[in-house]
């Protein structure tokens, strides 16, 4: 009897995941105003817009922004439920209230304006604004951080690795957005004004297509994000990812539905992110550590095309293997280093880095980038004769070498470097005989 009763009172009850920006506010109403048409009658918020099923009634819904209110609401704080009892008085009652937005419903017909036209524009106006400055800061913030990561220092670790140029794709498709919602901004503001000065309402309609794209962009840059860990070698660490991105959300739709005070939510929301943060980082990095083990290692030592074994006599086996390849639109780029142990150097390190590409300003900009790394900074011409190449930058010791081809680039730093006899063999096991000119 008792589960009967919770599924009918489950069937009376509808949650519904929409939402409004201030400019909005009369299409909000609107929407309230149709679901009660439908016999959907709004009750509060509670992780989304509660309504509860009734017959079907004309109630004349208003939504107004509380200016003394703050993005942090959850729910009416004094001074908010203060304002509405000065409203209830002219015929309002307050339903609830969220952020700035307060929900009333018209209880005398007779009822006249809670604001006057000019007040309840410059209300949504600068509310508006405070929230798209908000909004704007995130995608512009890392829209400018990776493009400076993508055309700087890492330009070779971007240009070839399609995670990374998937997210720089999308995350400038988020800030153009906000741009765009900022030009919307602009052009109802102008138009309200002129309304204003024309003696007519200011129109707060529904914009047709926003939220979807909002969503569209943040789930591409979530499976971008994941589809970089998978990328990389490490998928456990990209379902880690996924587990605390659920993690956030349930931690989110707790927070809406206890609705706590300003103060309350303010701390839960910065020190409950704090620790989820935190225990993100030290899970990812407790998963990335136990996926270079042993076996990463064997697998690594047995995809890479050049050792030191391949050119001098080498002894028991290397310590550490890496090996990556990437390969995008713009080409590719083959990464190898081995560590082998050394009777008289503390390790006899191996590593090289091989780019090609058709396009000749990709190959330009990683050679002005790479011979600035530290490996390879300082190093000077030699003849390129010997390494077959168009360009060769040598040290002294010969420790490191950079030879450009011409759709190709080698980037080897040796602390045994193949002798002048073992060159070619070099050259040959990582395929880079074909590119000579």
């Amino acid at each position: 009897m008792e589960r009967k009763k919770k599924q009918i009172q489950a069937g009376k009850i509808r949650r519904v995941f929409h939402s409004f920006r201030y400019t909005e506010c009369d299409a909000f109403a609107e929407y309230l105003h149709e679901m009660s048409l439908d016999g959907w009658h709004f009750k509060k918020w509670q992780m989304g817009l509660l309504f509860e099923k009734g017959e079907p009634t004309d109630i004349t819904y208003c939504v107004e922004v509380f200016p003394k209110g703050s993005e942090m609401d959850l729910k009416p704080e004094r001074q908010a439920v203060e304002y509405a009892d000065y409203c209830e008085v002219a015929g309002w009652e307050l339903i609830d209230g969220q952020r700035k937005f307060c929900i009333f419903r018209r209880m005398d017909s007779d009822a006249p304006p809670i604001v006057t036209e000019e007040e309840r524009f410059a209300n949504v106006r600068k509310a508006e604004w405070r929230q798209l400055a908000f909004d704007l800061f995130v995608p512009l913030l890392l829209t400018a951080e990776f493009w400076i990561r993508a055309l700087g220092s890492e330009f070779s670790d971007w240009i070839f690795f399609p995670p990374y140029l998937w997210i720089l794709l999308v995350v400038t498709l988020m800030a153009a957005g906000w741009l765009l919602q900022f030009g919307r901004t602009i052009l109802w503001s102008v138009r309200g004004k002129r309304a204003l000065r024309e003696g007519r309402p200011v129109a707060y309609e529904r914009q047709p297509f926003r939220r979807v794209m909002e969503w569209i962009l943040v789930i591409l840059l979530e499976v971008g994000v994941i589809a970089l860990f998978a990328c990389v070698g490490m998928p456990k660490a990209g379902l880690v990812l996924a587990g605390s991105l659920l993690v956030l959300l349930a931690f989110a739709a707790v927070v809406l539905w206890f609705r706590p005070s300003r103060e309350t939510n303010w701390w839960v929301q910065v020190g409950g992110g704090a620790i989820l943060v935190f225990l993100m980082i030290m899970v990812v990095t407790a998963v990335a550590f136990t996926e270079n083990g042993p076996a990463e290692n064997r697998k690594a030592l047995a995809r890479l095309p050049l050792t030191q074994a391949d050119y001098c006599e080498m002894k028991g086996e290397p310590d550490h293997a890496e090996y990556s390849y990437q390969k995008s639109f713009f080409g590719s780029r083959l990464q190898g280093t081995v560590i082998w142990p050394n009777e008289e150097l503390e390790e006899n390190e191996l590593s090289y880095n091989v780019y090609r590409s058709e396009y000749a300003w990709v190959l330009h900009k990683i050679w002005e980038t790479e011979t600035d790394t530290m490996y390879y900074k300082g190093t000077k011409e030699t003849d390129p004769r010997p390494w077959k190449a168009l360009e060769v930058r040598r040290n002294k010791n010969g420790i490191a070498t950079c030879a450009r081809y011409e759709d190709a680039l080698l980037f080897l730093y040796a602390d045994t470097p193949p002798a002048a006899d073992q060159i070619e063999l070099t050259l040959e096991t990582l395929n880079l005989l074909k590119d000579t000119n």
